[in-house]
C-alpha cells in the first residue's frame, strides 16, 4: 500500500497518468456516487414544475457530471488510456463543485426578485374579482 499525502495526489505525474493502476476499492463508492449524482439530477427534472426555474439549471449539470464520472469509472475498469485518467476524474469533481456554487449565486441573486415579483403580483391580484368556483 502506497503512502499516500496531498502532495502525492497533487503529483503531476499521479494525475497525467495515462492508464492508473485499477483500484478495486475506490469503484463501488465511485458507483454509488454518480449514480447518485445521475438519480438526482432525475428528481430534479420531475420537481422543476413545483419549484420553478431556478432548480432547472442543475439537471444537465447532474447528469453531465453523473454521466462522465460513469463513463470514466467504466474506462478505468477496463483499461482505457486517458478517459478512465484520474484527471478526467478531478475536472469532474470541480466541473460539478464550481457549477454548483455559480448557481447558488444566481439563485441567491434571483430570489428577492422573484419575491418582489410575487408580491407585486399578490397585490394586484387582490383587487381582481374572484370566480365564482373558487368561493
Amino acid at each position: 500500500m502506497m503512502n499516500m499525502n496531498i502532495q502525492s495526489l497533487l503529483d503531476p505525474t499521479f494525475l497525467f497518468d495515462s492508464l492508473p493502476v485499477r483500484e478495486s476499492r475506490i469503484y463501488l463508492p465511485l458507483l454509488i456516487f454518480f449514480g447518485l449524482i445521475i438519480i438526482l439530477a432525475v428528481a430534479v427534472k420531475i420537481f422543476e414544475k413545483k419549484v420553478g426555474k431556478l432548480i432547472s439549471s442543475y439537471f444537465y449539470l447532474f447528469l453531465l457530471t453523473g454521466f462522465i464520472g460513469l463513463v470514466n469509472l467504466f474506462s478505468r475498469y477496463e483499461g482505457l488510456p486517458w478517459l478512465g485518467s484520474r484527471i478526467i476524474l478531478l475536472a469532474d469533481f470541480l466541473a460539478l463543485i464550481i457549477g454548483c456554487v455559480i448557481n447558488v449565486v444566481i439563485a441567491f441573486k434571483q430570489i428577492p426578485k422573484i419575491k418582489q415579483e410575487k408580491m407585486t403580483e399578490d397585490r394586484f391580484n387582490k383587487y381582481l374579482p374572484r370566480s365564482k368556483r373558487n368561493l
